[in-house]
C-alpha cells in the first residue's frame, strides 16, 4: 500500500486548453498579447491538491483512490476577484492483470476508474471557469501493457473515458434548460524506462512518457458546443 500528496498549479494557458465550453470564459477578465495570431490569456489561476492511496490486494488485483481539493481564482471583467475553494470529483479505481505479475513486469490487464460528481457543478455557479468538478459522474475502462528486457522495461495502455450527461435547468444563463453532454476521451500512453542503478532498495531510473488525448464532440441538446476552438 502506498499514500502520495501533489499539489499542482494550473496557470491561465491550461483553462485555456483543457477542453471547457467557450460560454465558460464570458465574464473573465481577458488579456490580448499583440495582435494575432498572439493568444489571449484569462485571468485565471487554479492550485489543486490531492492525495491518493493504492495497493495490491493479490499479485493481480490493485485497488486505488484519489481525492483532490482545488483553490480557483479569477478576476472577472470589472477587475474583482472571484474564488471558490472546495474538494473536487472523488475518484476510485482497480487494475485486474489478467496474465502476468506485477514483480517480473510482464503483464496483460484490464484497467479502469470511476469518477463521482462530489466537486461543484458548473452550470450552478455564476462563473463556471471556477467550479471544482464536472457536474456530473464519469467512468473509464482501457487495456494496460508492460514488458521487462533486461534493463528496460516498456509500457503501453489505452483507455476510453465517458461522462454522464448532465440535466440543466432554466436558471442557467450559459445555454438554458437542456441536456449537456461532456465530449468522450481516447487515452493513450507510451512510456520505456532503463533501470541505470539498483542496490538492495535504492534504484535510480531514466524515463521516457508520452502521452496523448483525444477528444470527442461537446454537444447541448444534441448540437455541437464549440471549445477552444477561438483560442490558442
Amino acid at each position: 500500500v502506498s499514500f502520495s500528496f501533489h499539489r499542482e498549479e494550473k496557470p491561465s494557458f491550461y483553462w485555456v486548453n483543457i477542453g471547457v465550453p467557450d460560454p465558460f470564459f464570458k465574464g473573465v477578465l481577458q488579456y490580448v498579447l499583440g495582435p494575432p495570431p498572439n493568444p489571449t490569456l484569462y485571468s485565471m489561476r487554479s492550485i489543486e491538491y490531492g492525495a491518493k492511496v493504492d495497493g495490491w490486494l493479490t499479485d493481480q488485483l490493485q485497488l486505488r483512490a484519489a481525492i483532490p481539493f482545488a483553490d480557483n481564482a479569477m478576476l472577472d471583467a470589472n477587475g474583482n476577484t472571484q474564488n471558490v475553494s472546495k474538494f473536487g470529483d472523488l475518484e476510485i479505481g482497480a487494475t485486474y492483470l489478467l496474465t502476468g505479475k506485477r514483480e517480473n513486469g510482464n503483464f496483460i490487464g484490464v484497467d479502469g476508474w470511476y469518477r463521482f460528481a462530489s466537486g461543484t457543478n458548473p452550470f450552478n455557479m455564476d462563473f463556471p471557469l471556477l467550479s471544482t468538478g464536472r457536474g456530473a459522474p464519469g467512468e473509464a475502462i482501457g487495456l494496460i501493457l508492460g514488458q521487462e528486457l533486461g534493463g528496460f522495461s516498456f509500457f503501453q495502455s489505452v483507455h476510453y473515458e465517458k461522462t454522464q450527461p448532465i440535466i440543466v435547468d432554466s436558471s442557467n444563463n450559459l445555454f438554458g434548460a437542456g441536456i449537456f453532454q461532456w465530449p468522450d476521451y481516447f487515452h493513450a500512453t507510451a512510456r520505456i524506462d532503463y533501470l541505470l542503478f539498483h542496490r538492495a532498495q535504492r534504484f535510480v531510473r531514466l524515463f521516457y512518457e508520452l502521452r496523448v488525448r483525444e477528444s470527442g464532440l461537446m454537444e447541448f441538446n444534441h448540437q455541437v458546443v464549440t471549445y477552444g476552438l477561438s483560442r490558442s
